[in-house]
């Protein structure tokens, strides 16, 4: 495999009507993946309608065990984005930040582990941020451990407003395989300002949620408009 030659930016991919797909398999390890690695800024950024990031090892070595880091994995602004079953770790910054997002979906990625997804090879603030506008967006089936701050962060910032965001199946603070590898704060951490849109109809279901440094999941503003409880198989700090 090729190292990619480390610039500014790894990949990135504007709007095209049909969309753009890097690969078509599952992380399965570094061989076969595109290695995107070492970049002043993103390893991939993602902008525009209906662009896809699937299959790539953004920030690691070529044995996916160790840090190359971008300074972050995976930036997404735009609509009907996808970003699937990519290895995200090491990055300086947060593996994957979406930022005005809609109608997304973000699944089956493994942030913050080694491509084997036996071992946490941390990025170094939020596995997982949203911030300022999110609406119907879809984050399922991820990994997300070892984060410097919190596992998945939803922070709207004081004039965002976030909508039918869900979080579900995925394992915050633990392995696929249960192994204890925690986030740093909160597994999730739903940022809320003194206004009751910011985060409407925001569900956490079926999630397995443990060993986090502060609470599983968090709200930091009572009463926030529809949040509902997570139903998950652990949603506690220890």
């Amino acid at each position: 495999m090729e190292h990619p030659d480390r610039g500014h930016k790894g990949i990135r991919s504007d709007a095209e009507p049909e969309g753009r797909k890097n690969q078509d398999d599952p992380p399965a390890g570094a061989q076969g993946c595109n290695l995107v690695s070492g970049n002043t800024y993103q390893g991939i950024r993602l902008l525009g309608t209906r662009n896809v990031a699937r299959n790539n090892v953004v920030g690691l070595n070529e044995a996916g065990t160790a840090a190359v880091p971008n300074n972050s994995g995976i930036s997404a602004l735009g609509s009907e984005l996808e970003i699937l079953d990519n290895v995200i770790s090491g990055n300086t910054n947060g593996g994957i930040i979406g930022t005005l997002l809609s109608e997304s979906t973000i699944r089956g990625n493994w942030i913050g582990t080694t491509t084997s997804g036996t071992g946490v090879v941390a990025n170094g603030r939020a596995g997982l941020l949203l911030s300022t506008d999110a609406d119907f967006v879809t984050l399922e089936d991820n990994v997300v451990v070892g984060s410097g701050t919190h596992g998945i962060h939803l922070n709207p910032g004081p004039d965002g407003v976030m909508t039918a965001v869900q979080i579900l199946r995925n394992h915050v603070g633990v392995l696929a395989d249960g192994t204890a590898a925690g986030n740093t704060e909160h597994g999730v951490f739903f940022e809320g300002w003194p206004r009751t849109e910011v985060v409407t109809w925001g569900i956490v279901d079926e999630n397995t949620i443990a060993h986090n440094g502060g609470a599983g999941v968090y709200i930091s503003r009572d009463g926030s408009d529809g949040n509902r409880r997570p139903r998950s198989s652990d949603a506690g700090g220890d």
